[in-house]
């Protein structure tokens, strides 16, 4: 893997110097705080073309890493709630990558592929053949319902207009409540998951998340932060709803390379053994994303994170998941 300052880094597109680093990590309390390399330019657009070739270089993963655990999510949700379609809210969607994963045979590979050569098209014609293309790589059998919310309009347009999304919300819960319908829509999902949002989410965004389920229905709430964030005001504020949070403590993510040598010694500095759960030492080379799953301690009971995250489960939890496994 390349390092800072090697060859290969040299060759990577360079970013507006405007927008060169935001504070996106987490305080205790839950507040954006720390220092980390801004790509606000890519997330907002008629299509993700510019999204993927921005972040190509910087070998972007943690969508990648996500779905083999969210899918084993889905299916034991599927068993241990007794529903034929699980739904999905997927929080900081943007243009539908963690949709596109888990209801199609594609990994990041492939959509890096598909969206690479997408820049050899007339941008009037990347819908109609997008929509195409995931239609052609649906899965076979049953489906995930997907809700999309974001702040960014034209990219849940497009995860909508693709297919990706069955539903859309754009609202910044940073700072705005859900209307009355917006909470019913939320109150429908059996997982929530969001991959990359979390540099730019905290309590506020969950509180307001939590507040529409009824207490006898919590659902999951599968999340990556970067691992120099501190979740420890999630945590409490899941507590505070009856859930317990596990982290995947034998092993990191890969989210993304480091952008350059200045990215990577304020990120590393920021990594408090304090709050880390991964007991190996931090990469040099890469930011590191870590698992972390908030439920209902029953559920916790039943469906054990080592199996969901390793996808190694046993006794009747292995004959459920093989069995809606075959199914997809």
């Amino acid at each position: 893997m390349p390092t800072p300052g090697s060859p290969e880094r040299s060759k990577r597109p360079s970013i507006t110097k405007s927008r060169e680093a935001c504070f996106v990590s987490h305080s205790k309390s839950g507040t954006p705080q720390h220092r980390k390399h801004c790509f606000d330019g890519v997330y907002d657009r008629d299509d993700p073309v510019h999204y993927f070739t921005t972040l190509k270089p910087y070998d972007y993963r943690t969508p990648g890493h996500a779905q083999p655990i969210f899918r084993r999510c889905l299916s034991q949700l599927q068993r241990l709630r007794n529903v034929t379609r699980p739904t999905v809210l997927d929080l900081c969607c943007g243009y539908g990558v963690n949709a596109a994963l888990i209801n199609h045979d594609l990994t990041m590979d492939d959509l890096y592929r598909h969206y690479a050569r997408a820049t050899r098209q007339a941008p009037a014609n990347r819908v109609a053949s997008d929509r195409r293309f995931f239609k052609i790589h649906r899965r076979a059998g049953r489906t995930v319902r997907v809700i999309g919310l974001d702040v960014a309009p034209r990219a849940l347009s497009y995860a909508t207009e693709v297919g990706l999304l069955d539903e859309s919300m754009t609202v910044n819960l940073e700072s705005e409540t859900l209307s009355f319908e917006q909470r019913a829509t939320v109150a429908r999902a059996d997982l929530i998951m969001v991959t990359g949002g979390l540099s730019y989410i905290g309590v506020r965004t969950f509180l307001r998340l939590l507040s529409a389920f009824p207490q006898d229905r919590r659902p999951w709430i599968a999340f990556l932060p970067l691992r120099h964030m501190d979740v420890r005001g999630l945590e409490a504020l899941f507590r505070k709803h009856g859930m317990v949070t596990e982290a995947w403590e034998d092993r990191a993510f890969k989210h993304r390379e480091f952008t350059d040598a200045g990215e990577r010694d304020a990120l590393l500095e920021q990594i408090d053994d304090r709050v880390d759960p991964v007991e190996a030492p931090p990469s040099e080379t890469c930011l590191e994303a870590v698992f972390y799953l908030a439920r209902p301690p029953a559920d916790a009971a039943r469906a054990p994170l080592a199996g969901l995250v390793e996808g190694r489960p046993s006794g009747s939890r292995a004959i459920a998941e093989a069995a809606w496994s075959s199914r997809q």
